[in-house]
């Protein structure tokens, strides 16, 4: 009965189906008409997979049904209402609330990536649909783009809880088949373990990174080779993410004990589209001025709407890609990249935590493990007028940056530029190097740094300040010492911000577990002493 023969039907003898709104993997949504309330409604039929054994086929029905229980229980105007569930011809169908849009899916594929601003708009209402639903125990386990609705007045909706389950259930059906979209799948839920909320806010970084970029991260054509990725590969760069990257990679975390939390996730999208904000809209389908008043008040409602807890988990939350948090103290109100900053200072590396040089000459008030080889040697000016770099130790390459500088690096580490930033990172490793320049520096760099410390220290869990304080090195600098919780400890970070002439300026952030800060410093001395800028 299903597909063109169902037209027409009347399903309990109240829904009649009027056409075909879609079909996806498990099912066909029909546009339907609710005979006994006069109104329009969506209605799901249930396609079970006709491989699948009869006992299973049975699990999955049941598991529909219940489904739709638990469904009932959410309330939101992000989450698709649930009206009834009705079975015929042998299996269910899902009566639904009717939102005349269009899937991301459809919108990605149709009219390309989207914007910054707009993904992180649609993000942060995503976020309030999940957790909704995993307040009341509820995973939707198949988060992807099909399954977001983008309605008229900027109404973003997550629907098709038909796979959805209440805690506890497994993800595999007990012939192995697992359920789900291969590039929306969580790693965790690929090697057949336990999944919970965290599952499903991988799936929401792998949607994001979707809309952004327009393609999954882990994308390598068909399913076997996309699932292996997603669990044993990093996600392929994002070319087009800016200040979302933080966000996409603290989601799409391999460990869902390092993932980030819905509240955190949150914070940082909330931050970078107040930046976003900041930007003049162009030509490229953001919404226009007239479209960006509601903004300000959604994203409050939002917020206020969600538990702002939990915490930043892993160095990628604090990671220079944010362009909301990673700027250097030098720059002012518009970065390297371009996205004006005109709120609260961004807070780019200057020089970050775990082996940056360091000036300090007395004991920091409140270090949870004060570095005990951070010397007044270890900000020890280099030469300006040196024309040939020293020799580099053993492992070290010299980077030369195509904007001028140059710094010695480990040969291992790898190189990716976003938003004219340069991002070093060490291999299966925790270690991050960023190197952020402007043309625009900030007089007083130590004044900046306190600044930025006011609008951001909120944003991470049980932060601590070790120092803010003028350092020996090139014309004047400054650096923004403080360690903050995350689930495996604590992160230390060292945020450096150098004036290097009257029109540049460098931020060098520095980011290591707080357990391998001390180890570290040797490796950061090294960098930082044959630290070349541009000429």
């Amino acid at each position: 009965m299903a597909g063109a023969a169902a037209k027409g039907l009347l399903l309990a003898g109240r829904y009649r189906l009027l056409g075909s709104l879609g079909r996806g993997g498990m099912g066909v949504v029909w546009h339907a008409r609710d005979e006994l309330l006069g109104r329009e409604v969506a209605v799901k039929e249930i396609l079970l997979p006709p491989e699948l054994p009869d006992e299973e086929r049975a699990v999955l029905r049941r598991r529909t049904l219940r489904e739709a229980r638990s469904a009932a229980q959410l309330s939101h105007p992000n989450v698709v209402a649930m009206y009834d569930v009705v079975e015929e011809e042998g299996r269910p169908w899902i009566v639904m609330e009717l939102v005349r849009s269009r899937t991301l899916a459809d919108v990605v594929r149709e009219d390309g990536p989207l914007p910054v601003r707009r993904v992180a708009e649609i993000g942060l209402q995503m976020l309030a649909a999940l957790q909704a639903a995993h307040a009341v125990g509820v995973l939707h386990r198949d988060v992807k783009p099909s399954n977001v609705l983008l309605a008229d007045r900027y109404r973003v909706v997550l629907t098709d809880f038909g796979i959805a389950t209440l805690e506890g259930d497994s993800s595999l059906t007990q012939s192995g088949t697992l359920v789900g979209s291969p590039a929306y799948i969580a790693p965790e839920r690929v090697k057949a373990k336990s999944a919970g909320p965290e599952s499903d806010l991988w799936s929401l970084g792998a949607t994001l990174y979707t809309a952004v970029e327009g393609r999954p991260p882990h994308d390598r054509g068909s399913a076997l080779p996309t699932l292996t990725a997603a669990v044993t590969e990093a996600p392929d760069p994002a070319l087009r993410a800016g200040p979302l990257w933080p966000i996409l990679e603290g989601l799409l975390r391999k460990d869902p004990a390092d993932r980030l939390t819905a509240p955190a996730a949150v914070r940082l999208l909330v931050l970078a589209l107040r930046d976003e904000q900041s930007v003049p809209a162009t030509p490229s389908g953001q919404p226009s001025s007239r479209d960006r008043r509601w903004v300000p008040k959604v994203v409050a409602a939002l917020v206020a709407c969600l538990v702002i807890g939990g915490v930043l988990v892993g160095w990628a939350m604090f990671k220079p890609n944010d362009d909301n948090q990673t700027q250097s103290p030098q720059t002012t109100a518009t970065r390297p990249g371009g996205g004006s900053t005109s709120q609260a200072p961004r807070s780019t590396p200057s020089g970050s935590g775990s082996n940056a040089p360091s000036s300090r000459t007395s004991p920091p008030p409140s270090s949870s493990s004060p570095p005990p080889t951070s010397a007044p040697s270890n900000t020890r000016k280099p030469s300006q007028s040196s024309t040939e770099p020293p020799a580099l130790p053993a492992g070290f390459r010299r980077h030369t940056d195509p904007t001028g500088f140059s710094l010695p690096v480990p040969s291992n580490w790898t190189v990716e530029r976003q938003n004219g930033r340069v991002y070093f990172r060490e291999p299966g490793g925790s270690r991050l190097l960023l190197i952020d320049q402007t043309d625009s520096p900030k007089p007083d760099p130590v004044a900046d740094w306190r600044q930025q410390e006011q609008a951001r220290r909120d944003t991470y869990d049980d932060y601590r300040r070790i120092r803010i304080e003028p350092v020996d090195y090139f014309r004047k600098a400054a650096d923004w010492e403080f360690t903050y919780a995350v689930r495996s400890g604590r992160q230390h970070v060292l945020n450096r911000g150098v004036i290097t002439s009257p029109t540049q300026a460098y931020g060098i952030y520095w980011s290591t577990p707080d357990s391998q800060w001390a180890s570290s410093q040797p490796l950061l001395r090294t960098i930082t002493r044959d630290f070349r800028p541009a000429p």
